[in-house]
């Protein structure tokens, strides 16, 4: 039968309210997991990939067998047998619905993705439970499977390799043509969405456009928002901080242009983008939610509203954690500490302590840390012209005692809709009166009824090495009023391709030993928790040079003590064909070019590493180095 087309359907407009306060750190697995399900979906228009478990969901068997079959080469030549702890430990796993939402229909228009059991969109949001979940593909798969694809539809291995890098870690992948391709190809997607942020209180809309505009012509473009990144502005900053944006980088205070980008290309770039969106028809809203209604519903000053937070950065050692605070709270005043096992409330606090007035001893109230940055961010907050932020930065979190350090301050650290602490805590008698004489305002809400609250200008920003957790472990209660952000190992950092340089010059590369000996470790350990971030050494200063010395006293020591001590599987066993021995700690002293033949070999047979230079003199044989 012969119908006629149908009236075109009538859309609503895109809403971009969504996930105004969420967000998705973890960009590379996001893609990386999102195009493997979309591959071995059989150009299906949906995947139904997860079931319940407890409180939190897993990948299905089905989907599970389907990826391990689709990445059967790279498990191989990794020696992994699955990929289902890597799966299960992606955004489309472990995140909220709504940084998804707004990631894949918002940002780059990539699929749908709702509850499989009909929940409202904000069931997530509070208690940690994590519902099934099912993506309903665009044709935008599709283009990015074509760009993927041979001429006869064959994945091509390189494509894989990409995407298995991308969602693990495990083998580095140099950028290569394909992948720039497809980053290209993720940016065009984008260039349609609208972002907002907020300036001199005022929000300020655009569109990628706007940054591509002022960067062509020479100038850098504010990065930043007085209210916190929301929605889909911090998918943008997430995307361009993790150096995936083909044109432009962002330092987290500006964005400027890529070191290999000209202003010629940018402005060529840019009169395209111009003109895609001159060619679109439909346009797209902004609401705001209940949330932002609240928040601006007083007369609004830039400095009010910077939204305050508690973030901890964690990972492996070495990884620039402490970096990514000291980026976070540049430009703004620093309060700096580090926990340790002694450390406690009264050092965090402050107490009465002895003190000599004249011959006589008397005891007064000694602040600390936390009392000073809480005062000094009150008193400007108060202020008539409040223009600063306030950051507790605290180093090694997890090193501490953190329920005997905070005690009922933990209370604090749950925020209300303008940033500041939602629920009060009663002032101890000597830290209210000390308040009472330094809070510059008589009825400052910094004492208010005797409690004490965080002011929305003061954020606390800390640092956790994962490989030290089982110090002090933290409880639920404390852990789920902090943001966690991971900060995974970065093997592409240009600024970190140290050499390692022995002895007798046999040379390695620093982020090529980094990957094979970090497969290593997790396939010994079974965990990332002991694996080597790319600064662990920081060879900056010495001309990107890592000397003998240095690599046996800092990662073989670090190796041997921490990482391969307890493990069968360990890279400190010689094997001669006929015989293996344990190479102990001792056997690389002294630092010579004897020692040096024993790390050359046990770099090269147990991580099969290739030396940029080859030894100039050899005094004895590796085999000789054995038989000793």
């Amino acid at each position: 039968m012969k119908v006629l087309p149908e009236q075109k359907t009538e859309r609503n407009e895109l809403n971009l309210r969504l996930g105004i306060k969420s967000s998705l750190p973890m960009i590379k697995e996001f893609f990386g997991t999102y195009l493997s399900f979309y591959l071995i979906s059989n150009d299906s228009d949906f995947l139904d990939y997860s079931y319940a478990d407890g409180n939190l969901i897993k990948i299905k068997e089905e989907v599970l067998v389907k990826l391990n079959t689709f990445f059967r080469k790279q498990l191989i030549s990794t020696g992994v047998s699955s990929i289902e702890e890597k799966i299960n430990n992606s955004p489309f796993l472990t995140a909220q619905i709504e940084p998804l939402q707004v990631a894949l229909e918002l940002y780059w228009k990539l699929a749908k993705i709702n509850f499989t059991d009909g929940y409202a969109e904000n069931s997530e949001r509070s208690g940690g439970n994590r519902y099934p979940k099912v993506i309903h593909f665009s044709t935008n798969a599709n283009i990015l499977k074509n760009i993927l694809s041979d001429d006869d539809g064959e994945i091509y291995k390189s494509a894989k390799d990409i995407l298995f890098n991308w969602i693990t870690s495990y083998d580095i992948v140099l950028k290569n043509t394909l992948e720039e391709k497809l980053l290209e190809t993720l940016t065009i997607f984008s260039e349609e969405t609208q972002v907002k942020i907020q300036a001199n209180g005022m929000d300020l809309i655009f569109q990628q456009e706007s940054i591509y505009k002022g960067l062509a012509e020479g100038n850098t473009v504010e990065s930043r928002s007085s209210r916190g990144p929301v929605g889909p502005f911090r998918i943008m900053k997430k995307f361009i901080s993790s150096s995936l944006h083909p044109y432009i980088e962002d330092n987290n205070s500006e964005f400027k242009p890529k070191d290999s980008i000209s202003l010629e290309s940018l402005k060529k770039y840019t009169n395209k983008v111009s003109t895609y969106l001159d060619l679109i028809t439909r346009r797209t809203i902004i609401e705001n939610d209940l949330s932002e209604i609240e928040e601006t519903e007083e007369p609004d000053n830039s400095a009010r509203s910077m939204m305050a937070n508690n973030i901890i950065y964690f990972g492996s050692p070495g990884t620039g954690k402490s970096y990514r605070a000291d980026n976070d709270t540049k430009g703004s005043e620093v309060y700096k500490v580090t926990f340790h096992p002694e450390y406690d409330y009264y050092s965090f606090v402050g107490g009465y302590k002895p003190a000599m007035n004249g011959k006589d001893i008397e005891y007064k109230f000694v602040p600390q840390v936390f009392t000073n940055a809480y005062i000094d961010a009150w008193n400007n907050y108060e202020s008539e012209e409040p223009t600063k932020k306030f950051n507790i930065q605290i180093e090694e979190i997890n090193r501490g005692n953190c329920a005997e350090i905070f005690g009922d301050l933990f209370q604090l650290l749950d925020r209300d809709t303008d940033g500041g602490s939602k629920y009060g805590v009663q002032a101890t008698e000597e830290l209210k009166n000390h308040l009472a004489e330094k809070l510059i305002k008589e009825d400052s809400k910094g004492l208010f009824n005797n409690e004490i609250r965080f002011p929305p200008n003061l954020s606390l920003i800390a640092t956790m090495n994962t490989s030290d957790q089982s110090l002090f472990p933290m409880d639920s209660a404390f852990k789920r009023r902090w943001d966690w952000e991971y900060v995974q190992i970065d093997y592409n950092c240009s600024n970190s391709d140290f050499v390692v340089i022995l002895d007798n010059e046999a040379s390695y590369e620093w982020l090529t030993f980094l990957n094979k000996i970090n497969i290593k470790i997790f396939n010994a350990t079974h965990s990332q928790d002991k694996q080597i971030g790319n600064w662990f050494v920081n060879a900056t200063a010495t001309g990107k040079k890592i000397n003998q010395k240095t690599f046996i006293n800092k990662v073989l020591f670090y190796l041997w003590n921490d990482v391969f001590k307890d493990e069968e599987d360990t890279i400190f066993i010689l094997d001669d064909g006929d015989s293996t021995r344990q190479v102990t700690y001792e056997s690389f002293f002294p630092s010579n070019k004897d020692s040096a033949l024993l790390i050359q070999k046990i770099l090269e047979k147990h991580l099969a590493l290739i030396p940029i230079q080859a030894p100039t003199t050899l005094t004895q044989s590796t085999e000789e180095i054995e038989e000793e």
